[in-house]
């Protein structure tokens, strides 16, 4: 499992971020409350991540802290 990712903010969206980490753009999907505490595209980030595996995508969930992480995470299961 990948717990976090670290790298350069690359793009940011109310609801979805990319993150460069060695070359490599990692598409992530945070809550709307997360996207005030992100830094400014070229800016390090480091987010808390989730792989969220469906029958039709795979797709990583992101937050900038633990704390709310767990009802994030429960939600977008569903």
């Amino acid at each position: 499992m990948i717990t976090f990712l670290h790298g350069k903010l690359v793009e940011a969206l109310p609801t979805r971020i990319v993150v460069n980490v060695n070359g490599v753009g990692y598409e992530v999907l945070i809550p709307l409350s997360s996207f005030d505490k992100l830094p400014q595209p070229g800016h390090d980030v480091k987010l808390l991540t989730q792989l969220i595996v469906r029958e039709d995508a795979m797709c990583f969930t992101g937050l900038p802290r633990r704390r709310s992480g767990i009802c994030f995470a429960c939600s977008s299961i569903v």
